[in-house]
């Protein structure tokens, strides 16, 4: 089939499909929150499921959604079910103002269509699938403790051009197939990205990678964990994801300087509060000594008339 064809027909039906997630309000996500705490700078709402998606995720209260630079979330656990947020300071009352059930965490999955459409729109090759296997200038290496059936997956991965790997839940797709398969490239020296259609999918294979790769001496820190981690793996891995924390810590002192601005800022204006207060009985006491003077010459004036 023509390339062009094909993208016409992709950009059509990816449209089509957009505009029905938008007419018939689809696509969305949203999650209840059971539970509100407030820790130092920042919100924690406790969620009855995980937030699957909170590199997109904005917060909803009482029907008003909030944009990703208004309240910005900053942390999420999916064993926990929480989210930590970071409000604009003029925003971080409302929290305090509303039930819990008030809010919700909204995940707009939309997007995954609408970058679909700007991707086929900007394709001007041919859209093929690989027909080449991958060139290895290197020797397969297979883990410790696959099975056969494991080690021909691993093969099929590494000499064939495109492979799809399906079993039932359990079989250790991840944790054997696919390391072996990435720890083959990494033990070489070679690049290799890692994507998953989940923050929670991206670390579960990352971490089986990183514990194969400080088992082999390998430095963790020639992996880089983009994007948003969950909790748990930025604190067990934090060297190797791409704020390392910095972002919260820099984010919470940004809103902390804020504070502080604001509260020198009451400091002056309560200041000058407090000197007005001091100078008023002087002001009237001095206005009262006019009126006396006023009386006294309006005194004299009658007695000369």
């Amino acid at each position: 089939m023509d390339t062009q064809i094909l993208k016409k027909i992709a950009v059509d039906g990816s449209t089509r499909y957009y505009e029905y997630l938008k007419k018939y309000s689809k696509g969305l996500e949203k999650i209840a929150v059971n539970k509100i705490e407030f820790v130092d700078n920042f919100v924690c709402l406790y969620t009855n499921a995980a937030v699957n998606y909170p590199d997109k995720a904005e917060i909803e209260i009482c029907g008003t959604l909030y944009s990703r630079s208004e309240i910005k979330i900053i942390e999420f656990d999916s064993e926990e079910n929480t989210v930590l947020l970071l409000p604009k300071i003029n925003l971080k009352p409302l929290f305090y103002q509303v039930e819990a059930n008030d809010i919700k965490v909204v995940s707009d999955l939309k997007y995954v269509v609408d970058n679909m459409i700007g991707w086929y729109e900007k394709l001007n090759e041919d859209l093929l699938l690989p027909t080449v296997a991958p060139d290895l200038d290197f020797e397969i290496q297979y883990g410790m403790n696959l099975s056969e059936k494991q080690k021909k997956m691993v093969d099929g991965v590494l000499g064939n051009p495109f492979t799809f790997i399906w079993s039932e839940r359990g079989t250790a797709k991840t944790f054997a197939v696919l390391s072996d398969c990435i720890m083959n490239y990494v033990r070489n020296g070679k690049k290799i990205v890692i994507t998953a259609p989940t923050n929670e999918a991206v670390d579960r294979t990352l971490s089986y990678v990183l514990e194969i790769m400080k088992r082999e001496g390998i430095p963790l820190q020639k992996a880089l964990r983009l994007g948003l981690p969950s909790k748990k793996f930025a604190k067990r891995y934090n060297e190797v994801c791409e704020f390392s924390g910095i972002d919260k810590m820099v984010t919470g002192m940004e809103s902390r300087i804020k504070d502080l601005e604001d509260a020198y800022e009451f400091f002056v204006y309560s200041e000058k509060y407090e000197k007005m207060k001091a100078e008023i009985p002087v002001v009237f006491g001095k206005l009262a000594d006019v009126y006396s003077y006023k009386k006294e010459v309006r005194g004299t004036l009658d007695a000369v008339n």
